[in-house]
């Protein structure tokens, strides 16, 4: 079974209320592009707040370029939660042109 899911697959997801999306970059990051409705929690803060990740639905994880949100997304799913990485991060979601929040 794969662990990782497409930028519209995630978005689909997003929008239908059936994912929850977990952006893990650091807070410096957020000023230049947010994706709305997504939930924000660093890779460096995400071991002690897993149990504040919604319950009963699946979570994707974003960073830039998925890399961290792979490291992301092992945490959680060893933790016993649904979790997939976005492939291609942020840098897939604007290449599918899918909306975005600047500044």
């Amino acid at each position: 079974m794969s662990h990782t899911m497409r930028a519209d697959e995630a978005y689909r997801g997003l929008r239908d209320g059936r994912l929850a999306l977990v952006d893990v970059r650091e807070d410096r990051e957020l000023r230049d592009v947010r994706i709305d409705g997504a939930i924000h929690l660093p890779l460096s803060r995400l071991p002690q707040h897993l149990d504040e990740l919604p319950s009963g639905l699946p979570v994707a994880f974003f960073c830039r370029s998925g890399r961290r949100a792979a490291i992301a997304a092992g945490v959680a799913r060893r933790a016993g939660i649904d979790a997939y990485n976005i492939r291609g991060g942020l840098l897939a979601w604007r290449a599918d042109d899918l909306p975005l929040r600047l500044g």
